[in-house]
């Protein structure tokens, strides 16, 4: 019997669907969207980390420094004991051009004879250049002043004063990893009012003058 019209219908229908062409997607497709998900997340990996990656530049206008150092101090004064150590800390913030400012405390035993010994406790504020450069080693010059006490401890005449004073500093920093600075540097300090009886310590002057050499630590922010 021949089909029907109906028939005929959903066997053309039957027919026609049986060759259309299939729209599954390629099996390419799969991995092509796996790489592309795994390059976004590479990519929010390591731009993060080339960020962190690059270096800190210590002398960058409104870095701060943190510094501790240590060393030799000793008075000029005519007849005054051999030099002895020094050692304190301080804080240095970098402005425009390479300058900086900063302020110190230190305690250094300037000499001692037998129990006798002379003691100065300076609180200084400070100028200093330092030199520009691609080089990690940065020397600098610079200047300061401030008030200086000063002690004469187991004398027989022990007495203590307020002096005023100013310095000139020279001096090198190298940097040691990324956050952290070593140095060197030398001091040389002017003082008035610095006449002294001392029977261990005497000084027929009005001025003095003290120099120190340090080794620096500073810790960079």
């Amino acid at each position: 019997m021949p089909p029907t019209g109906l028939s005929a219908r959903h066997g053309r229908r039957h027919e026609g669907a049986a060759v259309m062409p299939s729209r599954r997607r390629p099996a390419l497709h799969a991995p092509l969207r796996a790489a592309a998900v795994l390059l976004i997340l590479a990519t929010g990996i390591v731009m993060p980390a080339a960020v962190r990656a690059q270096p800190l530049d210590p002398w960058g206008e409104g870095r701060q420094w943190l510094s501790f150092r240590a060393g030799y101090a000793k008075s000029t004064v005519k007849e005054s004991a051999d030099g002895n150590v020094g050692a304190g800390f301080g804080f240095t913030r970098m402005g425009r051009g390479l300058w900086s400012v900063g302020g110190f405390a230190h305690i250094e035993l300037l000499g001692s004879f037998a129990g006798s010994a002379e003691i100065e406790i300076p609180a200084t504020l400070e100028i200093a250049r330092h030199a520009a450069g691609k080089s990690n080693l940065r020397p600098y010059l610079g200047f300061g002043g401030g008030a200086f006490f000063h002690k004469f401890y187991r004398t027989g005449a022990d007495a203590a004063d307020m002096r005023p004073g100013f310095y000139f500093l020279g001096g090198v920093n190298t940097t040691i990893s990324d956050r952290s600075l070593l140095g060197f540097d030398i001091r040389m300090v002017f003082q008035g009012s610095a006449s002294s009886e001392n029977p261990v310590f005497p000084n027929s002057r009005e001025d003095a003058v003290h120099w120190s050499a340090k080794l620096n630590y500073s810790r960079v922010e």
